[in-house]
């Protein structure tokens, strides 16, 4: 003869496992709509946050056959897509204006070519952010996973950025 014991607070096991299952489920129900709101909202603020991009920097791209060159190996062997425009503070811009015309092509992870995430205009020529201000490949990755969120131009087939915003 099996003697069966109480559980802990008295109740029958099969009632106490079927409540810890039905606990169990609720958790993660919560956990997965608190996930789910985290993302919708986030994507949100990135949206109100993104900015379009400086019609000069874009003009000197689209006007530079070595940015145009970049942009169709960029497409083509690193399949980049959309991109981030702006101007970096504290460096001195060739055109004027506050800041330096910075393109970073947006990702999730650096790109294996280091050289290909993004370009500066700096002393008149389109240089990769490593060389032209010697931007580190954490910072790098960094800065292409913040440009998801944040592209405000789209990378064409022909190498020219069209303004998403």
């Amino acid at each position: 003869m099996s003697e069966q014991l109480p559980s802990s607070n008295g109740a029958e096991p099969e009632v106490e496992a079927r409540s810890w299952v039905v606990v169990l489920l609720l958790a993660i129900a919560l956990t997965t709509g608190v996930a789910v709101l985290l993302i919708v909202s986030g994507g949100e603020q990135s949206l109100r946050d993104a900015v379009a991009a400086d019609p000069e920097c874009l003009k000197a791209w689209n006007g530079d056959q070595y940015a145009l060159a970049t942009g169709i190996h960029d497409y083509n062997s690193h399949l980049y897509e959309i991109a981030q425009m702006t101007r970096l503070e504290g460096v001195d811009s060739a055109l004027g204006g506050h800041g330096v015309c910075t393109v970073v092509f947006a990702r999730q992870t650096l790109d294996s070519e280091s050289t290909a995430a993004g370009v500066s205009f700096v002393h008149g020529r389109w240089k990769p952010l490593s060389q032209a201000l010697g931007i580190r490949d954490t910072q790098l990755e960094r800065l292409q996973s913040e440009a998801l969120p944040h592209a405000n131009v789209r990378l064409e087939p022909d190498g020219r950025l069209s303004p998403t915003l």
